[in-house]
């Protein structure tokens, strides 16, 4: 049997400095990942903080696009065959491609008995909204509609372009919702990867070159889009104006 020094011994045995150091290294790690999380959940926090400002900036005109919802004399069978809806610009600069839509509310199963089917089309279409203008566009109805089912039921849908070429969508007196790109869906806010994306511009930047071409084109499409929706939108309205105009003549015959 070898026998080894007491020396020997003593020396391979771990020393209470070197658990002091495993035990430093240990906390160490421990307080640089929880630093890096700390860091990640700030920036994170004022990442949001940020974005919220930035959506109540970009959110100030469509706020102040209004709109109502107004009923005819009721006729003596208790009935209203048109209904009027009233959209006024609040703001201090123009919209553009407005389009209105009343349609019908509520849950799948109250939908459809209210009536609301224009005899030419639930949509109207405005090119132009100069601050402070106020419209109104006349709906009318195949059927008789109860004023109080049309009033709990009826909905104004409007989507525009507003004077920073951002284009939102609105129900009644609901926020604006920011609409993004040619599907006509909700823009998604920036997250905290979104964020991290940007730092690394190396990598980032040649990728964002080729997006920022992609949606120059698909700007292009975009307006040849409204070009084509502004056509279609006076072409509708040239079509009621001649439309009400034979009512009238035929209502001052009578």
């Amino acid at each position: 049997m070898v026998s080894y020094p007491d020396a020997v011994l003593a020396a391979e045995l771990p020393k209470v400095t070197d658990w002091m150091q495993a035990w430093g290294s240990l906390i160490g790690v421990f307080v640089s990942a929880l630093a890096v999380i700390i860091t990640g959940l700030l920036l994170r926090h004022e990442m949001r903080a940020r974005r919220q400002d930035k959506e109540d900036r970009d959110a100030a005109q469509a706020r102040l696009v209004s709109t109502r919802l107004e009923l005819p004399e009721v006729g003596l069978n208790g009935y209203v065959e048109n209904a009027i809806v009233t959209l006024k610009n609040h703001s201090d600069a123009p919209i553009h491609a407005l389009t209105v839509v009343l349609r019908e509310g509520g849950s799948d199963e109250e939908r459809g008995f209210v009536g609301l089917d224009d005899a030419d089309s639930p949509y109207r279409f405005e090119p132009y909204v100069s601050p402070g203008e106020e419209l109104q566009f006349v709906y009318g109805f195949n059927v008789e509609v109860d004023p109080g089912d049309l009033m709990v039921f009826g909905e104004i849908h409007i989507t525009f372009i507003d004077a920073s070429g951002l284009s939102w969508s609105k129900v009644d007196t609901k926020a604006p919702v920011r609409l993004h790109g040619l599907n006509g869906k909700p823009r998604r806010g920036d997250t905290f990867w979104s964020v991290l994306w940007v730092y690394l511009w190396p990598i980032s930047a040649p990728v964002g070159a080729v997006a920022r071409f992609r949606d120059g084109l698909r700007l292009r499409a975009q307006e040849s889009r409204q070009a084509v929706m502004r056509h279609m939108g006076n072409s509708i309205n040239r079509r009621n104006s001649k439309r009400y105009a034979a009512l009238n003549r035929r209502a001052g015959k009578s």
